[in-house]
């Protein structure tokens, strides 16, 4: 599944590590759905120890008219837990099919976004599966 940023003004969305958006299935209201299991072991595997990860980048990312990004997402939705070691591990499973929203917060500035202020929250509906796994993402600001 990919959802592609695009817009008619240069924008910019915030970056930890992964971009920062958030995927909602209609029938869990508002709960925040974990769509990555960055940085931690497999609940699965019992002989992996914890999982040390470094340093990411923090920061902004612009979408262009010119230059749309893409999230790309393998379909996953992860549980977390502890491990026998008590390392942080995740399970995946396959998100049911159904109702789903994607938001995330788009900035005028980089500034603005790295701060995560001034921000104004696209949301897009859509349903899993989706036609030729990708969902379109506008972050056009109108007026602009």
């Amino acid at each position: 599944m990919t959802f592609v940023l695009h817009g008619n003004t240069p924008v910019y969305v915030k970056e930890t590590c992964t971009l920062a958006y958030q995927l909602t299935a209609a029938c869990s209201g508002s709960k925040r759905l974990s769509t990555d299991a960055f940085c931690v072991a497999d609940c699965s595997n019992t002989t992996q120890g914890c999982i040390a990860c470094g340093a990411c980048f923090s920061g902004a990312r612009a979408v262009t008219p010119s230059a749309p990004q893409q999230i790309v997402w393998n379909g996953e939705l992860y549980e977390f837990g502890t491990t026998a070691s008590g390392c942080s591990c995740a399970t995946g499973h396959a998100a049911p099919p159904g109702a789903y929203t994607f938001s995330i917060d788009a900035y005028l500035t980089a500034e603005d976004a790295i701060a995560g202020t001034n921000g104004y929250t696209h949301r897009v509906d859509f349903t899993l599966p989706a036609p030729d796994g990708t969902v379109s993402v506008d972050l056009g600001f109108i007026g602009i």
